[in-house]
C-alpha cells in the first residue's frame, strides 16, 4: 500500500485557534498499511509540506509545516496551532506533502465560533437570570436555539445555502 495521509482539525480557545493533527500514524503491516515509514513515505523524504486554510470569505492562509514533520514518525503529529480571528462558515483545508511522491488531501468543515459564543452568552444569561422563573420572553431563546440547530443540521448535510441563510439570521440576532 501507499501512504494515505489523514488529519483532523478542531477550533479551540474560544474560536481563535485551529488545532491540526496529522492522524496518519506509523506504518504497521497488519493495522496501518497506509501509514508513514517503510515501505511507504518516511518523514525524512518530505521536502515540502504545508497546510492551507481557505476561509469562508476566500482568504487563503498557507502554513509551512515542513520542519514539523519528523524524520521518523511514530504516531500522530500535532502541528503548531494557527491563531486568528476566524469567521463563521465553511472552511476548506488542504494538507499538501511533497517527497518522493506528492499528496494533496482536501476537506471542507463548518465552524461557527462567533455565533456559538453569542448563543452561549445568551443561554448563560437566560439560565442565570430566569432559571425556575416563568416570567420571561422566550422568543429570543427559541429563535437562537432553533436557528443554531438548523445551522448544525445544514452543516451535517453540507448544505452551504442553508448554512449561509441560518448564519445570516443568527448574525443579525447576535449583532456579529
Amino acid at each position: 500500500m501507499a501512504l494515505v495521509p489523514t488529519y483532523s482539525v478542531c477550533l479551540k480557545k474560544k474560536g481563535t485557534e485551529f488545532n491540526i493533527v496529522d492522524t496518519t500514524g506509523a506504518y504497521h503491516a497488519t493495522t496501518n498499511t497506509t501509514g508513514w515509514n517503510s515501505p511507504n513515505e518516511a518523514g525524512s523524504a518530505v521536502t515540502s509540506a504545508y497546510f492551507r486554510i481557505t476561509s469562508p470569505s476566500g482568504t487563503i492562509y498557507d502554513y509551512d509545516i515542513t520542519t514539523q514533520i519528523p524524520d521518523s514518525i511514530t504516531g500522530n503529529i500535532e502541528f503548531t496551532a494557527y491563531s486568528g480571528d476566524w469567521e463563521d462558515g465553511v472552511y476548506q483545508f488542504e494538507y499538501i506533502i511533497v517527497g518522493s511522491a506528492s499528496y494533496n488531501i482536501c476537506s471542507k468543515r463548518f465552524f461557527s465560533p462567533k455565533i456559538d459564543c453569542c448563543i452561549d452568552k445568551v443561554l448563560y444569561k437566560f439560565v442565570d437570570e430566569y432559571l425556575c422563573d416563568d416570567c420571561y420572553d422566550s422568543e429570543e431563546i427559541i429563535s437562537l436555539t432553533y436557528f443554531r440547530d438548523m445551522l448544525h443540521v445544514a452543516a451535517l448535510t453540507k448544505n452551504e445555502t442553508q448554512i449561509k441563510e441560518a448564519l445570516e439570521f443568527l448574525e443579525d440576532l447576535c449583532n456579529v
